[in-house]
């Protein structure tokens, strides 16, 4: 079979590959095309046909069982779940940042995610949260004692999750609001000190600009070596189809198929996405009005 016939099936984009293998996405893109001569290509093609295979070992745990989620989202779950599986060994850099647009269905998958697999714990967090917070919200999970300094609760946390091997991968939703107030790169470096430090796998998902403060970082500044200790993705903006978007208003949100209107769809398409369907049922709900509750979901 083709192997972008393959990629496509699998629901992985190039910019997957190109951070998989360390090259940009130009650059695979003229490798599987051949440009860059038969032998690259081939190594290259083996190197992407043993990341589709390793993706789907995990005890039957692939997107593929999940056929709610949409092309975009399936390519979020294989970058969570290509994650997962390396989650144990020591040489992979074990801080992901991971951002994608409004309505992406960020939140959706990655709790789905969490509840797929095992070991997988997920935390939401705040505009308002600090380091201090975040690691009181850690230790109280865990039942540690949230007395003490900073430094001494980052230790006691690590040495916490060192010892528990059931815990692989740690997730932390809405991590794009720790930048909109000072000291946002002290908070993502806390959590690069704790993924390091432990082993485990820790995932910072938000928005894109969450990327972007990453890649902005001076080379030369004081949190520099942020940049080098984390891998920082933006997922690749694809649009649901009207199908998928109908198929997660029924599947997902319970909504009967005669009460899906189709031009709310083909709207939710270019705005805001599955976060629109979602805001645009709830609002009907309450207000018991279409065309209110389209222009309360839809139309801002």
């Amino acid at each position: 079979m083709d192997i972008m016939r393959e990629l496509k099936e699998a629901g992985i984009t190039l910019q997957q590959i190109a951070t998989e293998i360390g090259k940009s996405r130009s650059w695979v893109s003229k490798a599987i095309s051949g440009y860059l001569g038969e032998e690259v290509k081939e190594e290259v093609e083996q190197k992407i046909r043993i990341f589709l295979k390793g993706i789907g070992k995990d005890k039957g745990n692939s997107f593929k069982e999940s056929e709610f989620l949409s092309t975009g989202q399936k390519a979020m779950f294989s970058i969570l779940e290509h994650i997962y599986l390396n989650s144990y060994r020591d040489d992979v850099i074990h801080l992901t940042i991971l951002g994608a647009e409004s309505g992406y269905g960020k939140t959706y998958v990655s709790r789905y995610f969490a509840q797929k697999h095992k070991g997988v714990e997920y935390f939401l967090l705040n505009r308002d949260d600090n380091t201090t917070s975040i690691l009181d919200l850690l230790c109280s999970r865990y039942g540690l004692s949230t007395q003490g300094v900073k430094a001494r609760k980052e230790r006691m946390l690590v040495s916490y999750l060192r010892g528990r091997d059931d815990i692989r991968m740690i997730i932390f939703d809405e991590a794009d609001l720790l930048i909109y107030k000072f000291s946002g790169l002290e908070k993502i470096d806390m959590f690069r000190f704790i993924a390091e430090q432990s082993g485990k796998a820790v995932v910072l998902l938000g928005l894109s600009n969450l990327v972007d403060t990453i890649k902005a970082i001076n080379s030369k500044g004081m949190f520099a070596y942020i940049r080098t200790r984390s891998n920082a993705i933006v997922l690749d903006k694809v649009k649901p189809t009207v199908s998928e978007l109908r198929y997660f208003a029924e599947k997902v949100l319970k909504i009967k198929p005669s009460e899906i209107d189709e031009d709310v769809l083909r709207v939710a398409r270019q705005r805001g996405y599955f976060r629109a369907i979602e805001h645009y049922f709830s609002n009907l709900q309450i207000y018991k009005d279409k065309e209110l509750a389209k222009g309360l979901s839809l139309l801002r």
